[in-house]
């Protein structure tokens, strides 16, 4: 049996991050919201340990289907 669970705290923040991305805006788009009271080195560390833990993708935004 392999546990597949993982405690993580989060700052207010990055929970914001992840209410916005729905797949509609880019990461850019999502992080202009909350890019001025974030310090740049802490925002690139925690993307990147989101990114790692794939709670977040990289990948362009979804068009939208006609």
């Amino acid at each position: 049996f392999i546990r597949t669970s993982l405690e993580w705290r989060m700052p207010a923040w990055e929970i914001d991050v992840l209410r916005r991305a729905d797949g509609r805006h880019s990461l850019r788009q999502i992080l202009s919201h909350v890019i001025k009271s974030v310090p740049v080195g802490l925002l690139r560390k925690q993307l990147y340990i989101l990114y790692q833990l794939n709670v977040i993708n990289l990948a362009p935004p979804r068009l939208k289907q006609a």
